[in-house]
């Protein structure tokens, strides 16, 4: 009993690490390609995600002068995914500044 539970919570500390290094999957919901405007995880360009044929979007943000909110398209342009990253400098209307 006492490996099960511990193979349990392996797991989910392996779980949880994945998602803290690569962020997490916002949207999922295969309706269209997911394109976004700054092409990537670049924190220097304010940048907006979204799927072509959806209404809404994700727009990368600033969590406060010294971090983003960033998003991005994986899983071959089907998925988004965001991720609170630091920004080396200050962080003005959705963009690292350098």
């Amino acid at each position: 009993m006492k490996k099960i539970i511990i193979i349990i919570i392996l797991f989910l500390v392996l779980i949880i690490g994945f998602y803290s290094i690569t962020g997490s999957i916002v949207d999922n919901t295969v309706t269209g390609k997911c394109i976004d405007t700054d092409n990537g995880k670049k924190i220097y360009e304010k940048g907006i995600t979204k799927y072509t044929n959806r209404v809404y979007n994700y727009t990368d943000y600033c969590v406060h002068p010294g971090k983003i909110r960033e998003h991005w398209c994986v899983l071959g342009n089907m998925a988004i995914r965001a991720k609170t990253l630091r920004c080396p400098g200050e962080c003005i209307d959705g963009a690292c500044v350098k």
